[in-house]
């Protein structure tokens, strides 16, 4: 799978979990500028992508999973909201761990967190290691239409 595959793949999971309200292919600070975010929130957001000999690519993707809290005295509510997260982001992965057959859950790290973005929120956020089968293969593109020039010799 192509990255914007994985991505809108994983966004799909996520808003089919009946405690995410929307999900988006972002940064989570994208929120910030927005005034109509339908908490609980999900972002999905790729970091690093690695190419495996084996013809597997490798993506380091950052979920966040964001909810609105009354306010961020209320120490009880934060962690109810921090441990619904944890719990949504783990049925999540396990999800596509259990029923997808082109994209391979790694190792993850979930961390807890509160926020102020427009709103006071709070949740967590996890990095996850991810495998998928590469379908692109070994191509390449027709090198016949590529010239260069230099000190009036041709090179392809």
């Amino acid at each position: 799978m192509n990255l914007l595959n994985t991505l809108t793949y994983i966004k799909e999971v996520c808003n089919a979990h009946p405690l995410v309200n929307e999900s988006f292919i972002g940064s989570i600070y994208d929120i910030n500028s927005r005034t109509d975010v339908k908490y609980a929130t999900m972002s999905v957001q790729a970091d690093t992508i690695a190419r495996q000999a084996s013809g597997k690519t490798d993506y380091n993707v950052y979920l966040y999973y964001a909810d609105r809290i009354p306010s961020n005295d209320d120490k009880e509510a934060i962690l109810q909201v921090q441990t619904a997260a944890v719990n949504v982001m783990r049925e999540i992965l396990n999800y596509i761990k259990n029923y997808s057959d082109s994209i391979y859950i790694g190792s993850y790290t979930i961390h807890p967190f509160e926020q102020k973005f427009a709103d006071e929120t709070a949740g967590c956020w996890a990095t996850v290691d991810i495998q998928t089968i590469d379908d692109i293969g070994d191509c390449s593109f027709d090198t016949s239409v590529i010239e260069e020039h230099f000190q009036n010799k041709v090179y392809l």
